[in-house]
């Protein structure tokens, strides 16, 4: 199946709500994984496998799969197709395109700097992969924590930024890859034809190499046309996961922006918090866990030393009565981001909390 008939079935579903700002994520390493948990850095990923089986790490066949991130690092956007059924995700689509393009768009609508709506957008940033086939590469089983996508090395404590989304924990997800030839574009195939050599280096040897431009994660309960399955059969997975280990990998971004990624998170659960509240059946319950959401994403932001998300942080103390400040709120923040209280985010909040009376008596 070809992607544009695929997400148009998505896009056309009589369960489908809308559409959201589903995260941005930072690449350092290369790779993007899907997963139920932080695993962190492992000797296993060495191994070139998709998809492994290991007892120092704890990955195991269905808890996660580790992509080559498009052309390499950088920050890449996902947008999620949400059900009529509370706040189940259908699916969300990460594009994984050059120069941060598709991310950049996002962030204009988080901004409210775009009048463009999310499926105009996703539309017009997947039309270039919307004849490539779509190809299942695995399937990920989430825990508590649900679906994290992000960095393939992120761990706990580590400054990654992995978003995850909320009510996608106990769920089984399909993993769908949109891919293009290794050696597609024109500044590729200008500098192949400059020095023959570099073909090998790009496809890592693997004559029939690809190269993912856009994952696609369903829900396996979401019904899915009977020829979803594209032409995944036909391609050789395993020898495509060593090839992406030994292939040139490049940069899109100089340095890492996981401040950026973790500041524009922040802003888009705060723009759902904003959108729930003008709803008939608000509840409060889930305005909380959407502030909860955005407070961890600004309290790490805060802690990679972002001036924009400690006034965040300031601020969303003040706005709560002191309520995120607490302990117990600070832990459900962190623990959503892989993180845990230390004297650092203790000394942190405790210099927000007092900033916030001092904002609060003038």
């Amino acid at each position: 199946m070809k992607l544009q008939a695929l997400l148009h079935h998505i896009a056309s579903s009589e369960y489908l709500t809308g559409m959201e700002v589903g995260g941005l994520t930072n690449i350092e390493t290369g790779f993007i994984e899907l997963s139920s948990d932080f695993f962190g850095p492992c000797p296993c990923s060495t191994e070139g496998q998709l998809v492994t089986s290991c007892d120092l790490c704890g990955r195991r066949p269905g808890n996660h799969v580790r992509l080559l991130a498009g052309r390499g690092d950088g920050v890449y956007a996902g947008v999620s197709f949400m059900a009529n059924e509370g706040r189940k995700l259908i699916a969300t689509v990460v594009l994984l395109d050059d120069g941060n393009a598709f991310a950049a768009e996002v962030n204009s609508f988080i901004e409210r700097d775009s009048s463009a709506t999310l499926d105009a957008l996703t539309a017009q940033s997947s039309a270039p992969y919307a004849a490539l086939a779509v190809n299942e590469v695995a399937r990920v089983d989430t825990n508590a924590r649900g679906l994290l996508i992000g960095d393939a090395d992120a761990g706990l404590m580590s400054n990654g930024a992995v978003f995850s989304q909320l009510e996608t924990a106990q769920q089984q997800f399909r993993v769908f890859l949109v891919c293009e030839p290794a050696t597609a574009g024109e500044d590729l195939q200008f500098a192949i034809a400059t020095n023959p050599a570099l073909e090998a280096e790009i496809t890592g040897g693997y004559p029939d190499a690809l190269r993912p431009r856009l994952v696609l994660v369903v829900d396996s309960s979401f019904p899915l046309p009977t020829d979803t399955e594209g032409e995944s059969d036909s391609h050789d997975w395993a020898a495509q996961g060593h090839a992406w280990r030994k292939a040139l990998v490049g940069a899109n971004t100089g340095g890492g922006n996981n401040v950026v990624a973790a500041y524009f998170n922040g802003l888009a659960w705060r723009l759902k918090q904003a959108e729930i509240s003008q709803e008939p059946d608000f509840g409060g319950d889930e305005f909380a866990d959407l502030g909860t959401l955005a407070f961890g994403w600004f309290l790490l932001g805060a802690l990679w030393g972002d001036d924009d998300c400690l006034a965040y942080v300031i601020h969303m103390i003040h706005e709560s009565d002191g309520l995120l400040a607490a302990p117990e709120a600070l832990s459900d923040a962190l623990w959503l981001r892989g993180w845990e209280i230390t004297p650092a985010v203790s000394e942190l909040v405790a210099v927000a909390s007092r900033s916030s009376c001092e904002w609060c008596r003038s």
